[in-house]
């Protein structure tokens, strides 16, 4: 089960050095504990008391999505971008330490949202949720945003996806709820909301799963 942080712990670059490589990003090492070295952000995350609760080792997809697609696309279409093999070529070709494309994926314990989570996270009525899912995640600001619990508040937040078209921008999610490109260098802060995967042994013990009466979990 995945948990998202509908608010963000920071305002950081996606990667200091300005490359839309998740693999190498300044922002995935300060979310996680790399050869025992904890990042900035990762006690903030995996406490103590949340450890054993939060899984290692998950597979993150990294692919990309273009210039010509990005502002077209639906939650589902991200979602099979996400999962595709559209990675940014240079020319010459990209570092040898950034991934291959067709191996567009890297193991971590925490990450981003991807485009995709934010178009599925909407609500309301039956009748609206599937016209928002019929309606590109660029133009969510469009009536779809107010009804979607991803929305930033009054900020912008980023996504774990890079952009396929340029080697130094990344996509993120607009407090109007409209998803598109931006710089990844140092100097462009934008939200961090952290997403972790629950580790198999944590079952529900109690709760409804609302805000009145959230779920509340244990490890067996």
């Amino acid at each position: 089960m995945k948990i998202i942080k509908a608010s963000k712990i920071a305002d950081d670059a996606w990667d200091e050095n300005g490359e839309n490589d998740w693999t190498n990003a300044s922002l995935m090492k300060k979310l996680n504990e790399i050869d025992g070295e904890q990042g900035e952000y990762y006690q903030q995350i995996v406490t103590d008391k949340s450890k054993s609760m939060i899984a290692e080792d998950i597979v993150w997809n990294i692919g990309g999505v273009s210039y010509d697609d990005y502002d077209s696309l639906y939650a589902n279409q991200w979602y099979d971008k996400e999962r595709g093999t559209e990675v940014y070529q240079t020319s010459p070709p990209r570092p040898t330490t950034w991934p291959k494309e067709g191996d567009l994926t890297t193991k971590a314990r925490v990450g981003l949202i991807y485009p995709s989570d934010f178009g599925y996270a909407v609500g309301g009525t039956k009748e609206k949720r599937t016209g928002c899912l019929k309606t590109e995640l660029y133009n969510y600001d469009g009536g779809c945003y107010e009804y979607d619990w991803l929305t930033p508040t009054n900020d912008w937040s980023w996504t774990i996806s890079p952009h396929s078209s340029h080697s130094d921008v990344a996509f993120g999610v607009g407090s109007r709820g409209y998803v598109y490109g931006s710089s990844v260098g140092d100097g462009n802060c934008r939200g961090v909301a952290p997403v972790v995967y629950l580790a198999s042994n944590v079952k529900v013990s109690s709760g409804q799963g609302s805000v009145e009466d959230p779920f509340v979990l244990k490890a067996e």
